[in-house]
Protein backbone atom coordinates (compact mmCIF):
# COMPACT_ATOMS: atom_id res chain seq x y z
CA UNK A 1 0.00 0.00 0.00
CA UNK A 2 0.74 3.59 -0.17
CA UNK A 3 3.13 4.31 2.58
CA UNK A 4 6.38 5.95 1.05
CA UNK A 5 6.78 8.83 3.81
CA UNK A 6 6.83 8.04 7.51
CA UNK A 7 4.43 10.94 7.86
CA UNK A 8 1.28 11.44 5.82
CA UNK A 9 -1.26 14.02 6.48
CA UNK A 10 -4.63 12.31 6.98
CA UNK A 11 -5.80 13.68 3.39
CA UNK A 12 -3.30 11.87 1.89
CA UNK A 13 -3.75 8.88 3.94
CA UNK A 14 -7.62 9.02 3.33
CA UNK A 15 -7.00 9.05 -0.25
CA UNK A 16 -4.48 5.49 0.18
CA UNK A 17 -6.85 3.86 2.32
CA UNK A 18 -8.53 3.54 -0.91
CA UNK A 19 -6.74 0.78 -1.45
CA UNK A 20 -7.57 -1.28 1.79
CA UNK A 21 -11.22 -0.34 0.97
CA UNK A 22 -11.02 -2.05 -2.69
CA UNK A 23 -8.93 -5.02 -1.23
CA UNK A 24 -11.74 -5.70 1.54
CA UNK A 25 -14.09 -5.70 -1.69
CA UNK A 26 -12.61 -7.86 -3.88
CA UNK A 27 -9.77 -9.35 -2.86
CA UNK A 28 -9.21 -12.88 -1.76
CA UNK A 29 -9.53 -13.02 1.87
CA UNK A 30 -6.08 -14.63 2.77
CA UNK A 31 -4.73 -11.59 0.46
CA UNK A 32 -5.76 -9.61 2.48
CA UNK A 33 -5.06 -10.93 6.29
CA UNK A 34 -1.60 -11.24 4.53
CA UNK A 35 -1.09 -7.34 4.01
CA UNK A 36 1.78 -6.11 6.27
CA UNK A 37 0.19 -3.40 9.36
CA UNK A 38 0.60 0.37 8.05
CA UNK A 39 2.21 2.48 10.24
CA UNK A 40 0.61 5.60 9.68
CA UNK A 41 -2.70 5.94 12.16
CA UNK A 42 -5.46 6.40 9.41
CA UNK A 43 -4.10 3.29 7.07
CA UNK A 44 -4.12 1.44 10.13
CA UNK A 45 -7.39 1.75 10.52
CA UNK A 46 -7.95 0.73 6.79
CA UNK A 47 -6.57 -2.10 7.44
CA UNK A 48 -8.24 -3.30 10.49
CA UNK A 49 -11.39 -2.59 8.38
CA UNK A 50 -10.06 -4.92 5.68
CA UNK A 51 -8.74 -7.76 7.71
CA UNK A 52 -12.61 -6.92 9.36
CA UNK A 53 -14.27 -7.52 6.13
CA UNK A 54 -11.24 -10.49 5.23
CA UNK A 55 -12.94 -11.92 8.68
CA UNK A 56 -16.59 -11.68 7.44
CA UNK A 57 -16.12 -13.45 4.33
CA UNK A 58 -14.71 -16.24 6.03
CA UNK A 59 -17.67 -16.80 8.61
CA UNK A 60 -15.18 -15.52 11.86
CA UNK A 61 -17.44 -13.38 13.67
CA UNK A 62 -14.39 -12.73 16.51
CA UNK A 63 -11.90 -11.94 13.54
CA UNK A 64 -14.77 -9.69 12.76
CA UNK A 65 -14.87 -7.90 16.27
CA UNK A 66 -11.25 -8.03 17.33
CA UNK A 67 -10.36 -6.18 14.05
CA UNK A 68 -13.46 -3.54 15.32
CA UNK A 69 -12.54 -3.17 18.42
CA UNK A 70 -8.67 -2.32 16.77
CA UNK A 71 -9.84 0.55 15.13
CA UNK A 72 -9.51 3.53 17.25
CA UNK A 73 -9.59 7.44 16.65
CA UNK A 74 -7.02 9.62 15.26
CA UNK A 75 -4.65 10.67 17.62
CA UNK A 76 -4.07 14.63 18.25
CA UNK A 77 -6.06 17.38 17.05
CA UNK A 78 -8.54 17.59 14.57
CA UNK A 79 -9.37 20.14 11.76
CA UNK A 80 -11.34 20.65 8.71
CA UNK A 81 -8.53 22.03 6.64
CA UNK A 82 -5.62 19.05 6.80
CA UNK A 83 -8.62 16.06 6.37
CA UNK A 84 -8.24 14.99 10.07
CA UNK A 85 -11.91 15.54 10.99
CA UNK A 86 -13.36 13.48 7.95
CA UNK A 87 -10.62 10.67 8.56
CA UNK A 88 -11.38 10.60 12.48
CA UNK A 89 -15.05 10.26 10.83
CA UNK A 90 -14.60 7.70 8.76
CA UNK A 91 -12.74 5.75 11.61
CA UNK A 92 -16.16 5.63 13.06
CA UNK A 93 -17.73 4.63 9.81
CA UNK A 94 -15.55 1.78 9.64
CA UNK A 95 -15.88 0.44 13.27
CA UNK A 96 -19.65 0.88 13.39
CA UNK A 97 -19.60 -1.10 9.77
CA UNK A 98 -17.53 -4.32 11.33
CA UNK A 99 -19.72 -3.84 14.71
CA UNK A 100 -23.28 -4.61 12.82
CA UNK A 101 -21.37 -7.00 10.59
CA UNK A 102 -20.56 -9.01 13.14
CA UNK A 103 -24.04 -8.81 14.67
CA UNK A 104 -25.82 -9.52 11.74
CA UNK A 105 -23.15 -12.68 11.10
CA UNK A 106 -24.52 -13.71 15.06
CA UNK A 107 -28.21 -12.90 13.61
CA UNK A 108 -28.80 -10.40 15.99
CA UNK A 109 -30.85 -7.87 13.28
CA UNK A 110 -31.59 -5.05 16.05
CA UNK A 111 -28.12 -4.43 17.25
CA UNK A 112 -26.93 -4.16 13.63
CA UNK A 113 -29.89 -1.74 13.01
CA UNK A 114 -28.89 0.29 15.79
CA UNK A 115 -25.17 0.44 14.48
CA UNK A 116 -26.78 1.67 10.87
CA UNK A 117 -28.26 4.64 12.93
CA UNK A 118 -25.15 5.78 14.69
CA UNK A 119 -22.90 5.25 11.54
CA UNK A 120 -25.98 8.03 10.10
CA UNK A 121 -25.31 10.01 13.13
CA UNK A 122 -22.18 10.58 13.18
CA UNK A 123 -21.81 11.10 9.05
CA UNK A 124 -24.97 13.81 10.04
CA UNK A 125 -22.36 15.41 12.25
CA UNK A 126 -20.05 15.36 10.09
CA UNK A 127 -22.79 17.06 7.21
CA UNK A 128 -23.31 19.73 9.50
CA UNK A 129 -19.90 20.42 10.67
CA UNK A 130 -19.36 20.74 7.16
CA UNK A 131 -22.25 22.78 6.17
CA UNK A 132 -21.35 24.96 9.10
CA UNK A 133 -17.99 25.59 8.19
CA UNK A 134 -19.05 26.55 4.28
CA UNK A 135 -21.54 29.20 6.40
CA UNK A 136 -18.56 30.58 8.37
CA UNK A 137 -16.47 30.39 5.24
CA UNK A 138 -19.10 32.34 3.17
CA UNK A 139 -19.48 35.03 6.07
CA UNK A 140 -15.76 35.79 6.12
CA UNK A 141 -15.75 36.18 2.31
CA UNK A 142 -18.72 38.66 2.52
CA UNK A 143 -16.97 40.40 5.24
CA UNK A 144 -13.60 40.35 3.25
CA UNK A 145 -15.32 41.72 0.28
CA UNK A 146 -16.39 44.40 2.08
CA UNK A 147 -19.72 43.66 3.26
CA UNK A 148 -21.14 45.60 6.17
CA UNK A 149 -22.33 42.71 9.07
CA UNK A 150 -25.60 44.07 8.82
CA UNK A 151 -25.98 43.40 5.01
CA UNK A 152 -25.04 40.03 5.14
CA UNK A 153 -27.84 37.35 5.54
CA UNK A 154 -29.33 36.97 9.00
CA UNK A 155 -28.59 33.41 9.53
CA UNK A 156 -24.83 34.22 8.26
CA UNK A 157 -24.95 37.10 10.71
CA UNK A 158 -26.13 35.03 13.73
CA UNK A 159 -23.43 32.50 13.01
CA UNK A 160 -20.98 34.84 12.51
CA UNK A 161 -21.93 36.76 16.18
CA UNK A 162 -21.99 32.92 17.63
CA UNK A 163 -18.31 31.47 16.59
CA UNK A 164 -16.74 35.05 17.30
CA UNK A 165 -15.30 34.63 13.70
Amino acid sequence: MAQAKAEGSPFMQMIAANGYYAMARFADPAEVLSLPKPKLPYLQAAWHYARGEAFARRNNVEGVRAEAAAIHGLPGELGKDDGSAQAQTMTFIARNVLIGRAAMMDRRPREAALQAIERLRVVAQSIEGLQRAVAVDDAHHQLLAGHRLDRISPDLRDLHRHLRC
